[in-house]
């Protein structure tokens, strides 16, 4: 995730959180150092969705109801923004 969805991810999400994540399958593929084709298929995350709350959250998360929670459309992802 980048830009604005990944800030609102790193904000609310928390491990075990159920979250619905929408978006587009992306496989890139390169040549490793010692010649090897290689590959990887990523999820390139176009809007994000959270979930019901956990009951073992704090009670500063629990505050938080998914009201206050923007849903955020990604613009188009620029290939060089991907730190990889």
């Amino acid at each position: 995730m980048f830009g604005k969805l990944a800030d609102i991810a790193a904000q609310y999400l928390n491990k075990g959180s159920l979250t619905l994540i929408e978006g587009r399958l992306q496989t890139r593929t390169w040549q490793d150092t010692s010649g090897n084709q290689k590959s990887r298929t990523e999820i390139v995350a176009e809007r994000m969705q959270l979930g019901p709350k956990s009951a073992s959250r704090t009670s500063q998360d629990s505050e938080k109801t998914s009201e206050d929670i923007p849903v955020v459309e990604e613009d188009q992802i620029d290939i060089k923004d991907i730190p990889f």
